[in-house]
């Protein structure tokens, strides 16, 4: 479901990945399971323990709200491009897609996002010793910032190598790096553009999402529950996912499922 409302594809190789993917260990399982008795399994029971558990990112390390990112401690936002996906990770956002791949992160700052740069791309060139061809200063939504750029060859043809950086305070810079096919529009252009101070009023409603159990009452329908759910996009869908609920199935007063909800 995911990948469908990113529009991107559902399967990821292997060997791409540092974990089986989902379809291999649900095949797996299934094969250690057949042909063993069927059990009794306590539903409600495993319900009632899920009840109030946090779903999806913690603010504390950001949160991804359809194609924005925001941070409520670093007091930060951007907007990723159309038909790109986003990841977030303990210590960077991945951005992905066909065009192109960036990360946003952090390192250490003096106060000199020239130097910064130069020292960003001297870590992605491994052993190659990379440096930009030129530096730009410039401002974004009133935030200093600065670019560089180079092109290399990664065996495959000429990619295009950006950083690109922020001066969020005089000992704290962010950036991102980015690569996309060289001689090509960079189609992060609109996100570089997009980063932006949050207010403390919209860091403080940054809020986490939590799984509300509840139990179906008589008259309530899939559509009205699925209304409750916390997204701006696919409710139902996200709802039938959810609960393992088919195209055809309904459901029934006394049974219980799954929300998800803003945990205030």
């Amino acid at each position: 479901l995911d990948a469908r409302l990113q529009g991107r594809d559902a399967s990821i190789p292997e060997w791409a990945s540092t974990h089986p993917d989902p379809a291999s260990r649900v095949q797996t399982a299934l094969g250690k399971v057949e042909g063993m008795a069927g059990g009794f399994t306590n539903g409600d029971t495993f319900l009632t323990r899920i009840d109030g558990l946090m779903y999806g990112d913690d603010p504390a390390q950001g949160m991804i709200e359809g194609r924005q990112f925001i941070h409520p401690e670093m007091r930060l936002a951007f907007t990723a491009p159309q038909g790109f996906y986003m990841v977030n990770g303990t210590k960077a956002v991945s951005i992905n897609g066909q065009s192109g791949k960036a990360q946003l992160t952090l390192a250490s700052y003096d106060g000199n996002l020239s130097n910064y740069i130069r020292q960003q791309f001297a870590t992605l060139g491994d052993d190659q010793n990379l440096r930009p061809s030129s530096i730009q200063s410039t401002t974004i939504n009133g935030i200093p910032a600065a670019y560089g750029t180079t092109r290399v060859n990664n065996g495959q043809g000429q990619v295009e190598l950006v950083v690109f950086a922020y001066e969020f305070a005089s000992d704290r810079a962010y950036h991102f790096a980015t690569i996309t096919p060289a001689g090509r529009a960079n189609p992060f252009n609109s996100m570089f553009q997009s980063m932006r101070r949050i207010s403390a009023s919209e860091a403080s409603n940054v809020v986490a999402r939590r799984v509300d159990v509840v139990t179906v009452r008589s008259g309530d329908t899939i559509q009205s529950l699925a209304s409750r759910m916390a997204y701006e996009n696919a409710r139902e869908d996200r709802f039938r996912v959810l609960n393992a609920l088919g195209a055809s199935d309904t459901l029934r007063a006394g049974q219980k499922v799954k929300l998800i909800v803003r945990a205030r």
